[in-house]
């Protein structure tokens, strides 16, 4: 069933920020739409998306927000059964409910992604400025 927005909006944080410690040098800052435990006691993470058409590789994005939005949100006490997830899409007229892969899965490849991330970096060449400075 479609999450009661009205309810988790009156219920719950909007533009919620974040700082997710998962350890070993992995830290990820963000910014979850809504989210909020109606009075049934279920706990609605709500993403908003503007765009006017779903592809694959968008819902797969969407979907890897969603499990961040919950690592985060679970942290501060909310029992991982009671959540709900939802991509809300106003100009599609849709709106998607999820269901989340197993937690210690989404923190392992969240680790994993870092160690690739750390293993590619390269030294850039610094950039050469050219110009003046602007004058104020």
């Amino acid at each position: 069933s479609e999450p009661p927005l009205r309810e988790v909006i009156q219920a719950g944080f909007t533009e919620w920020p974040f700082i997710l410690n998962l350890g070993d040098g992995l830290t990820i800052e963000g910014q979850c739409d809504l989210w909020g435990t109606i009075g049934d006691g279920t706990t609605w993470i709500i993403d908003y998306k503007s765009a006017t058409k779903t592809t694959d590789a968008s819902r797969a994005r969407a979907l890897r927000q969603l499990e961040i939005y919950e690592l985060a949100v679970h942290r501060t006490g909310v029992d991982w059964t009671k959540i709900r997830h939802a991509v809300v899409a106003p100009l599609q007229g849709k709106t998607e409910v999820f269901s989340i892969r197993d937690r210690g899965a989404i923190e392992a490849e969240l680790l994993e992604l870092r160690a690739a991330a750390l293993a590619s970096v390269v030294s850039a060449p610094k950039a050469k400025y050219e110009g003046e400075p602007h004058k104020k």
